[in-house]
């Protein structure tokens, strides 16, 4: 894969950001939350052979092109948030805001991807649908559910520390 494809090192930094903060250890709980439920949630619709239609299928498309376009602005901000940081004096409170700007750029590299990565698969799911209903319910559709309950999880997160650092 060419260098300028490779996403590795963000979905790493993502992993990265899973930590429990005072500890700096993986979090068993973000794991699960963002990753175990999902898959929960996936299996619970294989179990009651759940496909999705083709307007959720285009639903999740727009919503996936939406944040797309919105978390790029979001980075843009976080980019003007380390510069003000800079400018500030205690030492300490820019070490933690620092390290939060980090996580959210990853955080939101991360969302950019998988919303990138939802749409590809909300289309191929379109396709398949007239070939192999059977893929759909057992392979795509599932896969559709982890990646879009992970991308609302991981918003959510998005959202929450960037209330932290701009109300600090």
């Amino acid at each position: 894969m060419s260098s300028k494809l490779n996403v590795k090192d963000i979905i790493a930094g993502h992993f990265g950001t899973l930590i429990d903060a005072g500890k700096k250890s993986v979090s068993y709980t973000d794991i699960f939350s963002f990753y175990i439920l999902p898959a929960i949630v996936s299996a619970t619709g294989i179990f009651f052979c759940f496909n999705i239609s083709k307007e959720m299928a285009s639903l999740l498309v727009n919503f996936g092109a939406i944040f797309t376009a919105l978390l790029l602005s979001v980075l843009v901000l976080v980019y003007d948030q380390e510069n003000k940081i800079d400018q500030s004096i205690d030492e300490s409170l820019k070490k933690v805001k620092k390290s939060l700007l980090s996580h959210l750029y990853y955080n939101i590299c991360y969302c950019i991807i998988i919303s990138i990565f939802l749409v590809v698969i909300c289309l191929l799911h379109a396709v398949v649908e007239a070939f192999s209903p059977f893929t759909n319910i057992y392979f795509i559709t599932p896969l559709i559910i982890i990646t879009a309950v992970n991308l609302i999880l991981t918003i959510l997160m998005i959202v929450k520390r960037m209330h932290v650092l701009l109300v600090t």
